[in-house]
């Protein structure tokens, strides 16, 4: 899975839509994401763990080409909104 910025993310969606527009699919997830790239320590284990801001992992996917994003609580209301425009935009 590709990590991009988020101006790059939203130019590769774009391209997956066209790629899929005559025939398949784009499946989009969001997860909340708080920075961790290590696993939970077991118990008995102290870490102590504070995410300085809530972000979330923005992914998208035609089943061969998988791309993601992490995008900050500040800037979600806006994303949330582009992908719902992109998706108008390439829906028959």
């Amino acid at each position: 899975m590709v990590l991009l910025e988020n101006d790059s993310f939203l130019t590769e969606l774009t391209r997956l839509f066209q790629k899929c527009r005559a025939s398949g699919s784009v499946v989009i997830t969001l997860k909340k994401y708080d920075g961790r790239t290590k696993p939970v320590p077991r118990k008995g284990h102290s870490e102590s763990f504070e995410p300085a801001d809530t972000k979330c992992l923005l992914r998208a996917s035609d089943g061969k080409k998988k791309i993601s994003t992490v995008v900050s609580l500040l800037s979600t209301v806006t994303e949330k909104r582009t992908p719902t425009s992109f998706e108008l935009t390439w829906m028959d």
